[in-house]
This record gives structure tokens, C-alpha cells and sequence, in this order.
């Protein structure tokens, strides 16, 4: 089972980590749009398949990505938000 899983939490993973380390702030947004929210294993299917150390790199690497998009990220933006949302990402670079 573990065989199988484990290209579904590198695919999505990879989607995630490619939406945030972009250098173009809009590819970001783009990118943001269409990553996964959250990691569709649950945790308890993790804790199943994985080790504990590859659960705990697993799921603080998503906490962090879910701090991130709540944070900088919203689906809509009104007047001037994309361009606050933009400047913030251009911040870091």
C-alpha cells in the first residue's frame, strides 16, 4: 500500500512546493489556484505506511504550506488585493 501512496504525496507535494518557490509572483497565484489544498491521505493512513519520521516530515511540511496559503492566499481578490498579494511575494525574493 505504502508503493502506492507514495507517488500520490510526491505528486502532490511536488504541485505545492512548485506553486510557492516560484520567482514571478503571478505564476505563483496561477499556481496557488490549481495546487491542492490539503494533502488528500489522511493522517491515519499515514501513520499506516509511513515511518514515524516520514509522517512527521509529511504532515509539517503541509502544515506549513496550509499556514502559508491561509495567510497569503484567497481565491478572489477585490480592487487592490491582487496587487497587496503580489507585493508581498515579491518581498521575498
Amino acid at each position: 500500500m505504502k508503493r502506492q501512496l507514495l507517488p500520490i504525496v510526491a505528486e502532490e507535494s511536488k504541485a505545492v512546493h512548485d506553486a510557492v518557490v516560484d520567482i514571478d509572483p503571478m505564476n505563483i497565484f496561477r499556481k496557488l489556484n490549481v495546487a491542492p489544498v490539503v494533502l488528500s491521505i489522511s493522517k491515519t493512513d499515514l501513520a499506516k505506511y509511513f515511518s514515524v519520521a516520514e509522517v512527521a516530515a509529511i504532515i509539517k511540511a503541509w502544515e506549513s504550506y496550509e499556514s502559508y496559503r491561509t495567510t497569503y492566499y484567497k481565491e478572489t481578490y477585490r480592487g487592490d488585493e491582487i496587487k497587496h498579494f503580489l507585493e508581498k511575494q515579491a518581498c521575498y525574493y
